[in-house]
């Protein structure tokens, strides 16, 4: 019997050759098993400048054997991301996925095919607009057979994120500055958005102390599947958060010890969570829940229909920087009483590009 090591696209593999018979097992770098968890990339071959700062905390887990990196671009150049992958202690794989009706579904069937067939059971699904500390998807990895019983995904506490926002002002910020937070939430003017709902009712919260349980109450009765409805998507508060961010960096990237919480909103808006492959592929292709071109809206009638609960990482945080909806519902062209907070001068990206700079400096 003779034994050979190779490395092929980064993964570890054993040859083996016993009389007549080759073997080919495939091995971690780290530990001998096989990664699990598969992360789903989602980019358009933009926002590179996030995809750095992403990918030096996953080259920081120590859960770096249990994770293959699936990154789905919208066009074939992937240049840019086999930069900072090849040679690494990451397997991956880059692929292209268009999607003509410009929503992201077809890339989220792709990932759950291709968990599917590689038998990935568990999948990370995540934005190119994250920062996600190495500690935060540790913990989650370390944990993820909590999916398989008591949640339907777990997530960080997002910055931006629905409901989490208001979980990540609790755990830090101080009392002070949450109060800060909050005034700012309760100036927000809802509105009535065509085509989806009409959250003018809302507007009875105005200038009122800010109380997010009852908020997140009374979004669960309103009749619509479009729950993912919060001041800090509008963008209020949104520039007082990110100078706090400024001032916590060290709090939010320092390891420490993390919980998992049920959530009781039915109503998860975040940008990156973990989910099983099963449930991913049931919401989505099985039970036909699409009601729109995202899968949150999905999410939440999976979990409302088995009463599955999401479960938040409490101290396990993750950077969201900003909604598009604070650019995308000025536009008063036709639409002239949209949202009463003023447009950035800059555009989406250069703001994003504006505070990373600041964050990391």
């Amino acid at each position: 019997m003779s034994l050979k090591i190779k490395y092929i696209n980064n993964i570890k593999y054993f040859d083996i050759k016993y009389y007549y018979f080759n073997y080919r097992i495939r091995m971690s770098v780290e530990n001998g098993s096989t990664p699990e968890i598969l992360i789903f990339y989602l980019t358009a071959n933009d926002r590179h400048i996030f995809f750095e700062k992403f990918i030096a905390e996953i080259f920081q887990c120590k859960t770096i054997n249990k994770l293959h990196l699936l990154i789905i671009n919208s066009t074939n150049d992937m240049a840019y991301y086999k930069k900072y992958l090849t040679n690494k202690s990451l397997s991956f794989e880059c692929v292209e996925v268009c999607c003509p009706k410009h929503d992201y579904l077809p890339k989220v069937r792709y990932a759950i095919n291709y968990a599917m067939t590689k038998k990935y059971k568990y999948i990370f699904k995540c934005d190119n607009d994250m920062i996600i500390p190495a500690y935060t998807i540790d913990y989650i990895a370390e944990n993820i057979s909590q999916l398989d019983t008591n949640y339907l995904t777990l997530s960080p506490t997002v910055s931006t994120g629905m409901p989490t926002v208001e979980y990540f002002i609790n755990e830090v910020f101080t009392q002070e500055e949450g109060e800060l937070m909050r005034r700012e939430f309760s100036k927000c003017m809802f509105n009535n958005q065509p085509g989806i709902f009409d959250y003018r009712f809302l507007n009875n919260l105005q200038n009122k102390p800010w109380d997010y349980n009852n908020f997140f109450r009374i979004i669960n009765e309103m009749n619509t599947w479009y729950k993912g409805v919060h001041p800090i998507r509008y963008g209020f508060g949104n520039d007082l958060l990110n100078q706090l961010l400024i001032k916590y960096k060290s709090k939010i990237f320092e390891r420490k010890n993390c919980t998992i919480n049920a959530d009781n909103s039915y109503y998860l808006a975040n940008m990156c969570f973990f989910i099983s492959t099963h449930n991913y592929n049931n919401l989505i292709n099985v039970e036909n829940m699409t009601v729109n071109g995202c899968d949150d809206v999905q999410l939440f009638r999976y979990s409302q229909k088995y009463n599955i609960k999401h479960g938040i990482v409490s101290n396990g945080f993750a950077i969201h920087i900003a909604y598009g909806w604070r650019w995308d519902l000025n536009d008063t062209k036709g639409y002239p009483d949209y949202v009463n907070i003023n447009c950035p001068t800059k555009t989406l990206l250069d703001y994003e590009i504006e505070f990373l700079n600041k964050f990391y400096k």
